[in-house]
């Protein structure tokens, strides 16, 4: 003590004996002593009601003392751990149905008859009356569904068209068309998906909201899978229609393909056949190219069913002249819809290339030209010369060079007006003759 700031007298030498006297126990000789008198008025304590077999009970409190200085840590530690069960109990247990909160300080839990059930083996408990009407869908799509009407049951059935975005007291879920195909493609319907929001809603599903889910199902009922299929494409639209109406073919796809849905080949012997398609292979050369640069003509026994996909993007259909083979024909108007999709010249040249074997023809490059430079008007005069050798010395000569503006080609040049008159002297001046030519 004397190290310490403390007021008073303190002794200079210890003034106590660091001993302890032991006693030991003799069984032989050890007689018990008269027991405490019980209390005149015996106290009672709180039970609670539970199941009518369980009859009443008690509430069980844990104390963690630390009766040292040794065990203070740990009694500190056993109780920080008692109130990270509390904290498990309040977030997890709790709303499970696990445990209840009994009101009061210091708060205090116990295990409702669920919880006994789960963790105890008690007989299950008396299911509660389900809350039916428990969500509202807002005009905007969102579904607000309050937590205490939830069963294991309408989560399942929720999650299959609805997407989950907040959870709490009350639950957030979104309608969209995603999640409508996918509750579409677990096997509901529309018209259980309807029946399942009106059975739970507190109001009427919003007319806009109805409206949304029909149209995000027929949209997705307007894809049908066929696990096996026989597609035949006919040359033009009319004996499409004529195959429909005898049976060859019971599905129309387009104006010019049908299907037989069942996977059968169909009756051969009512139709001219003059090629087959096989959807695995390469593309392959089945276009040419007409004089025009423009005009494009497919050759039906070599193209595959993808090609008129393909062509309609940048080329028009050309009216059928009687039996002959289809042809399609490039505008600016189509070319340039076709760049705004995403088809620029090299897109367009290696298309070209793969099914014509030429690339993109000097018409076809003239409509996506950049209209910067443009073109300029000038008024020349055209001079034809005899021959090759006339319009070399012409364009090396200094004096009549300076005054040719360009070459045309083999025999041609072009002259300026202001410059003609000097181009007929410097001729005559070596003999020749510059006539007009009407």
């Amino acid at each position: 003590l004397k190290v310490r700031t403390l007021d008073g007298q303190f002794p200079e030498r210890a003034n106590f004996e660091d001993h302890i006297q032991t006693f030991k126990l003799n069984e032989a000789t050890f007689r018990p002593g008269v027991p405490v008198e019980p209390v005149t008025s015996p106290r009672t304590f709180s039970g609670f009601a539970r199941t009518p077999a369980r009859g009443v009970g008690t509430r069980n409190m844990i104390v963690v003392l630390g009766t040292s200085s040794r065990t203070s840590a740990l009694a500190r530690q056993v109780a920080i751990l008692g109130l990270v069960l509390c904290a498990v109990a309040l977030s997890v247990a709790f709303p499970l149905r696990i445990v209840e909160v009994i009101a009061g300080e210091p708060r205090q839990y116990r295990l409702t008859d669920f919880g006994r059930h789960l963790l105890c083996g008690d007989p299950a408990p008396v299911a509660p009356a389900p809350f039916l009407q428990t969500l509202t869908v807002q005009p905007n799509a969102e579904m607000i569904v309050y937590r205490q009407g939830l069963s294991t049951d309408l989560i399942a059935e929720l999650s299959r068209f609805a997407l989950w975005k907040q959870l709490g007291p009350a639950c957030t879920l979104e309608l969209n068309a995603e999640e409508t195909y996918r509750g579409l493609e677990s096997g509901m319907t529309l018209a259980v998906i309807k029946q399942t929001l009106d059975r739970h809603s507190l109001r009427p599903l919003p007319a806009n909201v109805a409206d949304l889910l029909r149209r995000w199902a027929d949209k997705r009922e307007r894809i049908t899978v066929y696990p096996s299929a026989t597609l035949v494409e006919f040359l033009h639209p009319a004996e499409l229609d004529l195959a429909l109406s005898r049976g060859l073919v019971s599905v129309k796809l387009t104006d010019r393909i049908g299907l037989t849905a069942d996977g059968r080949d169909p009756d051969f012997k009512s139709l001219r056949l003059i090629g087959n398609r096989e959807f695995d292979a390469r593309p392959v050369k089945c276009v040419s190219v007409e004089p025009d640069g423009l005009t494009l003509t497919v050759d039906a026994g070599q193209a595959d069913i993808l090609l008129e996909a393909e062509i309609v993007r940048l080329a028009e259909p050309v009216p059928a002249n009687g039996n002959g083979p289809r042809q399609f024909r490039m505008s600016p108007a189509t070319l340039r819809s076709a760049h705004v999709r995403g088809m620029n010249f090299e897109n367009l040249d290696n298309w070209f290339v793969t099914r014509t074997g030429l690339p993109l023809s000097a018409a076809g490059r003239l409509f996506l030209s950049n209209p910067t430079p443009s073109p300029t008007v000038k008024a020349c005069r055209v001079v034809q010369v005899p021959s090759a050798e006339f319009a070399d010395g012409l364009v090396q000569w200094p004096s009549t060079g300076e005054l040719i503006r360009e070459r045309l080609g083999p025999t041609a040049v072009v002259v300026a007006d202001e410059n003609l008159p000097e181009l007929r002297r410097l001729l005559g001046d070596l003999g020749f003759v510059l006539k007009e030519m009407s």
